[in-house]
């Protein structure tokens, strides 16, 4: 189909000026936002673009405007841009990925997340609504489309049938109704927003879990490489079990490593206790024990045994390290300050997967002047590695 049928809608060009005409350039805009949908009919069509795209570049560059944002910036109703619905439509259907979860989403295991399940429920539930007003007939969906409106769990218990439905009515008519026939979508979408900050805390939890996982098969690894001995504690049993033929896997269940030092010395080394001296939920704690002193965690009420404390942060974004190291680094003062007031001397450390250039700054002065005993980007296999060293070494 052709366009531009009529010779009345064609542009003329006398010179660059004519371009800052309304009338002209309102034409011009029309016809380069249709550039990916025209097929052009003859060679005049053909001539006609590539003038006025020329003219319309010499525009706006003459005009300060950046022409590559002209196709950037785009207007929809719906609650989320475009990547973002691409986002969620790859874990929630199949509809634009041959490839996505289909809401199979799962952590380590396989196991679904409870959220993204929850949410294939209400929309399997939500399907049966023909509008967005039908939406309130549905009575199993009610909860979730309170929780798409904006309110907490816990907030719910404190209004009456009468509010909740006000809420529910409230938000149909603001933001579902305007999808169109796409409510549904985006009364998914809105109840994912909601959950976001639950869901966000399960993801740092996985984020710290994997992050573990690795440092602890890095040391099982330094280990297996020095032909040393150890124990390991599962953390499902409850049980030290003898280092196995075969430690596939190991790493994804345990909870604290027992081992010999090179001068014969026994340690053991524990993840996420708490330790009464701080106050405070440590990251690794190594102690000056064996199996049976360490005594399935007692031992942190004896903190003459604790020989070193570090914070392990597992978050690769970028934008988020300094955050990381602020809150780390203030965990670790809190630690040496503790231990202090008791005349007791500690070791510190820390590990993260992103140090961006200035806390990279900040921690090799803090090892320069060992007020911090050592630290690792867990990402380069060659800090990791060091860093298990002078741990099996203490």
């Amino acid at each position: 189909m052709n366009k531009h049928k009529y010779d009345i809608n064609r542009i003329e060009f006398y010179s660059k000026e004519d371009m800052a005409g309304g009338y002209h350039l309102s034409k011009a805009e029309t016809i380069l936002k249709s550039e990916i949908e025209s097929v052009y009919g003859d060679i005049n069509d053909v001539l006609e673009f590539e003038r006025t795209l020329k003219q319309y570049k010499l525009f706006v560059e003459e005009n300060e405007v950046d022409f590559e944002l002209l196709y950037m910036i785009f207007f929809e109703s719906s609650l989320f841009s475009k990547p973002e619905q691409r986002y969620f439509n790859y874990f929630l259907n199949k509809s634009e990925f041959t490839n996505g979860v289909d809401l199979r989403n799962s952590y380590l295991h396989g196991t679904p997340t409870p959220i993204i399940e929850s949410a294939k429920s209400f929309k399997v539930l939500a399907s049966k609504a023909k509008t967005a007003k039908d939406l309130l007939n549905i009575s199993e969906i009610q909860p979730a489309l309170l929780t798409a409106a904006g309110l907490p769990d816990k907030a719910v218990n404190y209004f009456n049938e009468e509010d909740k439905k006000k809420a529910i009515l409230s938000l149909i008519e603001n933001f579902i109704e305007p999808a169109g026939k796409h409510f549904i979508d985006e009364v998914i979408y809105r109840y994912l927003l909601i959950k976001g900050d639950s869901l966000g805390g399960s993801m740092r939890n996985l984020v710290g879990a994997i992050a573990q996982q690795k440092f602890v098969r890095t040391l099982l690894s330094n280990l297996s490489v020095s032909g040393a001995n150890y124990q390991w504690l599962d953390n499902k049993t409850k049980i030290w079990e003898e280092k196995p033929t075969n430690d596939f896997s190991i790493e994804e269940q345990l909870k604290a490593l027992s081992w010999k030092n090179s001068k014969g010395k026994k340690r053991v080394l524990a993840f996420n206790l708490n330790i009464p001296i701080v106050k405070n939920n440590i990251d690794i704690c190594l102690f000056n024990a064996d199996v049976e002193t360490y005594n399935n965690g007692i031992i942190v009420n004896t903190p003459e045994k604790i020989l070193m404390l570090g914070e392990l942060k597992g978050g690769i974004d970028p934008a988020g390290a300094d955050e990381h190291w602020k809150t780390g680094n203030t965990a670790l003062n809190r630690i040496r300050e503790s231990f202090a007031q008791h005349n007791l001397k500690i070791e510190t450390s820390f590990i993260a997967a992103a140090i961006e250039k200035k806390m990279a700054s900040e921690i090799f002065a803090q090892l320069q002047n060992k007020t911090l005993s050592n630290a690792a980007n867990s990402t380069i296999d060659e800090q990791l590695v060091s860093y298990c060293d002078w741990l099996l070494k203490l």
